[in-house]
């Protein structure tokens, strides 16, 4: 069985972005973008207006692999920073650095207590919908 962030068909891959973009009930509009790909690597970035004032600033770097006559893609690296219009930063999800004694790069920043609180969260890191799910939980239902 395929796990989660496994290699998926290259034009599937950018579908689910922009179904979720298009589908999901805290978005308002985004102005994501995602320029055509060299043969080995594409990347989408930009931000995702939600309901009440809050940016998902997103970065997805995606590499690509052709089997075949296929191309799939998987992403490298990635980071989704929620914040609010003002400034105020929410959360975020990254890969960018590894932080001592953690098995992965993977892990959520929380800045809600008025501090950065960093969790690693290894493999299981967030697709964008799941991102955006929670942060609809934080806003409209005080999670």
């Amino acid at each position: 069985m395929a796990g989660k962030h496994d290699w998926n068909e290259l034009q599937n891959y950018l579908v689910v972005v922009l179904r979720v973009l298009r589908d999901h009930p805290f978005v308002v509009e985004d102005n994501l973008e995602i320029p055509p790909p060299s043969l080995e690597a594409g990347e989408i970035s930009g931000d995702v207006f939600c309901h009440e004032n809050i940016i998902l600033d997103v970065l997805k770097h995606y590499e690509i692999r052709t089997v075949g006559n296929r191309q799939l893609a998987r992403t490298a690296r990635y980071s989704y920073h929620a914040r609010y219009e003002n400034g105020g930063n929410i959360l975020r999800y990254d890969n960018a650095d590894q932080h001592q004694g953690h098995a992965t790069p993977h892990h959520r920043h929380d800045f809600r207590s008025g501090h950065d609180e960093v969790t690693h969260i290894g493999l299981d890191w967030p697709h964008l919908n799941e991102v955006l799910d929670e942060l609809m939980g934080i806003v409209w239902l005080g999670r």
